[in-house]
Formats: C-alpha cells, sequence, structure tokens
C-alpha cells in the first residue's frame, strides 16, 4: 500500500507516457520470478521423492516468465525512459 501511494504520489502517469504498463510489467515480472522460485522449490522435493522426473515444469514456468512479463517490460519501459 505505500509503495502503490508512492507511485501515485510521484504522478509520473500525468507527465510520461507508458508508466503505467512499465510499472505493471515490472511487478508482475517480480511476481512470476516468485512463482518460479516456489515452483522449483516443490519440484526439487519431488524429484527427491522420486514422484517426478526430468525438468519439463521448471521449463515452461521460466519460458512463461521470459515471454510474458519480462517481454512485455522491455518495450514499455525503454518507452517510458525514453520519454524523460
Amino acid at each position: 500500500m505505500k509503495m502503490n501511494s508512492f507511485i501515485v504520489g510521484l504522478k509520473l502517469s500525468d507527465t510520461y507516457t507508458d508508466t503505467d504498463a512499465c510499472i505493471n510489467d515490472v511487478v508482475y515480472a517480480v511476481d512470476g520470478t516468485t512463482y518460479y522460485n516456489n515452483n522449483v522449490t516443490v519440484h526439487e522435493k519431488l524429484l527427491a521423492n522420486n514422484t517426478k522426473s526430468g525438468l519439463f515444469e521448471p521449463y515452461l514456468n521460466a519460458t512463461g516468465l521470459l515471454y510474458g512479463p519480462v517481454a512485455d517490460a522491455l518495450p514499455n519501459c525503454y518507452a517510458f525512459l525514453v520519454s524523460f
């Protein structure tokens, strides 16, 4: 809540273009990274118990993270930084 109030208080979106898209994509990328780390931890436990074999699920999580929010953040944040 404090971070949201801080960002809203800066009024970046009133002054610069692509502010909302950049901030949202960065938040989604951080969230996706946490999701990936949690899934890797669970997958390692399943590998130790011989319940799963291979790294298919972590691979899917990693590619989904790169293809989704990280790929979206690059052009949006670039446009935001250029608008300074």
